[in-house]
């Protein structure tokens, strides 16, 4: 038993990097918004991501290309254009309809169902769609997400519920809402309880008022619960998706619950108005030092990983 212990410790120890597939994504939305999401793609590759988040909220838009009655063919064409740059899409989010009442969320369905089979065919392994935070995970359930998993197994690909906040009498009077804390969002995962369902966790909505550190939410998600990410910071008043490092969310402490846990999904920053700031002329070096922080952080991540795993020896 001792060899043995000491065997697998010696494994770890040298193929710990080899273990691990974090791969570093960045969302399409702002590139598409500027340039189509054919150069978006190019883009991302060309700054030196490993893969891209296709945001169908912007790609499904009324003159975009998954907007037409052909979507499919076309996301075949992106899905070919993308394969011949040597990039892939891992990850999508679905578009943002109203649910803020029981029709919205009804309405949503079929369009979830297309968000579904656009994403499958760019090679998503996960779509994130959006809770609504005006039912409980019941009511989430029964009226959007037992609709849309049968879709998701279909074409073989994760649903990811996000942590959500509400935004009450005043533009920034926030409050957390569905999955909004550590243990509602638990509730959420383990009730659906499908292998097909898991949590993205949102860190900048973890930065908004009344709501609980990230690293709260990645100790009660664990390892299981926990399949993506969307990486972006605030100053603690507002959703800014700005640059990480940039306001209140403990990186450090983030990066090693994420090690803690094993985490074994993507790293995908979600910081797409920290480049609404800058003039095309500097977006280059925007996008080069967003690159530099995510990878810096993810190497964070791998360095307590190594450690943890060494403690355990």
């Amino acid at each position: 038993n001792e060899q043995n212990k000491i065997k697998k410790c010696i494994n770890l120890l040298v193929h710990t990097n080899m273990e691990v597939n974090m791969k570093l994504v960045t969302a399409t939305q702002e590139f598409d918004r500027k340039y189509g999401l054919k150069t978006a793609i190019k883009l991302i590759k060309d700054y030196g991501f490993d893969a891209y988040d296709c945001n169908l909220y912007e790609a499904m838009k009324k003159g975009k290309p998954f907007a037409s009655d052909d979507y499919l063919k076309r996301a075949e064409e992106i899905r070919e254009y993308a394969d011949n740059l040597g990039i892939s899409c891992v990850q999508a989010h679905a578009p943002l309809p109203n649910v803020k009442t029981i029709e919205g969320i009804k309405a949503a369905v079929e369009v979830h169902k297309k968000a579904i089979e656009i994403s499958a065919v760019l090679g998503a392994e996960i779509i994130i769609i959006h809770p609504s935070s005006i039912t409980d995970a019941k009511g989430n359930y029964e009226l959007l997400y037992s609709h849309l998993l049968p879709v998701a197994k279909k074409n073989n690909i994760k649903i990811a519920a996000e942590n959500m906040f509400v935004r009450l009498d005043g533009a920034l009077n926030i409050v957390p809402g569905a999955c909004g804390t550590p243990e509602d969002f638990v509730h959420y995962i383990d009730y659906i309880s499908d292998p097909y369902f898991t949590a993205c966790l949102d860190i900048g909505h973890t930065c908004l008022p009344h709501t609980r550190p990230a690293q709260e939410f990645i100790r009660a998600l664990g390892n299981k619960r926990l399949g993506a990410l969307h990486i972006h910071s605030n100053s603690g008043h507002d959703d800014q998706h700005a640059i990480p490092f940039y306001g209140k969310a403990d990186w450090d402490e983030i990066c090693y619950e994420l090690a803690k846990i094993d985490y074994q999904g993507n790293f995908t920053l979600e910081a797409y108005k920290f480049l609404l700031s800058f003039p095309d002329e500097l977006i280059p070096y925007a996008v080069n030092l967003l690159h530099k922080s995510a990878r810096l952080l993810m190497e964070k991540i791998e360095k307590y990983r190594t450690e943890i795993k060494n403690e355990t020896c």
